[in-house]
């Protein structure tokens, strides 16, 4: 979240994203515990398929379809009809997926129904999870992620007003060791949650098709199940490396007052702080928009008798890269 970004947009964007996709997982998780309750509960009685065809509802978004099942029942001597073959059901873009189902009850066949006891009229074909779309847990992914995500953003909004004013946030941003002997200065970077949601969003993007295309929605359960944990390890893997990087010499400024030397990267020969004649910046515009804020690479340069040094680069918006620059004046040129 770049500098001066309202938080009332971002909790708002927060809240209505994870509400939707919450409402989402909310039918999924309903579903899985109904079936989970219907398979300790209810009782298995022998019925009849009725009618058994492929249904479809059309509209600018597209075509879906889902399976008619139909069945008749006795129970305690009264006949029912039912129409759930499954709690875990839903219409899909694919075709494919309705008419396995109805290739699984035709018409006329006799198979096995669950009824609830307490409520006769309720019944299911099915209380497993065999005919749960399970891709739909993939596809679900990246959206859960994004919502971590912006719930990340507002507590770091949050926590980054707590913390003090604008000047405070920013050194916190920039000066990973900030003490009255030395400062280390370092690009702003991502944080680990951050990092690992992205990850595991653009994994588990690509997984998606990976599954879909061979299996359709009807993958096995313990495949995408399969998958999801391989996306979550890569994406463990990946942040470990983005941790790990962002320790090293190679990225850091390093300014000891005790010496009155500075050095580029960290582990450079010192250079004196007096030979500083002036800190300049390049600011390169780049292809990226953040929270409706242009960003730009911001190139520091010091300025020596000796030739103008490398300091190090921040891709940030031009407002911050502008107060960067004056907190490396500040630190840099203190006499």
């Amino acid at each position: 979240m770049g500098k001066g970004t309202p938080l009332a947009p971002l909790i708002f964007m927060a809240l209505f994203w994870n509400g939707i996709v919450g409402l989402f997982d909310g039918i999924i998780l309903t579903q899985y515990v109904k079936t989970s309750v219907a398979a300790v509960s209810y009782e298995p009685v022998e019925a009849l398929i009725t009618e058994s065809a492929v249904s479809h509802s059309s509209s600018s978004d597209g075509t879906t379809y889902s399976a008619d099942v139909q069945y008749e029942y006795d129970f305690g001597g009264i006949r029912y009809i039912g129409d759930r073959y499954s709690f875990m059901v839903m219409a899909t873009s694919e075709r494919r997926f309705a008419e396995r189902i109805c290739k699984r009850y035709p018409k006329g066949q006799t198979v096995t129904a669950y009824v609830d006891p307490e409520e006769p009229s309720e019944a299911t074909l099915e209380i497993n999870a065999e005919s749960f779309p399970a891709a739909i847990l993939l596809f679900l992914m990246p959206f859960n992620c994004i919502g971590l995500m912006l719930i990340g953003w507002v507590i770091g909004g949050f926590l980054k007003r707590k913390n003090g004013g604008e000047k405070d946030q920013l050194r916190a941003r920039y000066l990973r060791v900030d003490t009255q002997d030395h400062v280390v200065f370092g690009p702003a970077r991502m944080s680990s949650l951050t990092v690992f949601a992205s990850a595991t969003c653009g994994l588990s993007f690509l997984s998606m098709f990976a599954v879909i295309i061979p299996f359709g929605f009807e993958a096995p359960l313990r495949v995408v199940l399969g998958v999801i944990a391989g996306c979550l390890v890569v994406a463990g893997l990946i942040t470990r490396k983005h941790a790990k990087s962002g320790r090293s010499p190679e990225k850091f400024l390093h300014v000891d007052y005790g010496r009155g030397t500075f050095s580029f990267p960290a582990n450079a020969p010192g250079v004196p702080l007096d030979s500083i004649q002036s800190i300049l910046s390049e600011a390169e515009e780049t292809s990226l928009t953040i929270n409706d804020v242009k960003q730009y690479k911001h190139k520091f340069e010091a300025e020596t008798p000796d030739g103008v040094l490398s300091l190090f680069e921040v891709r940030s918006g031009m407002e911050e890269g502008d107060d960067v620059l004056n907190l490396l004046r500040s630190e840099l040129l203190r006499g």
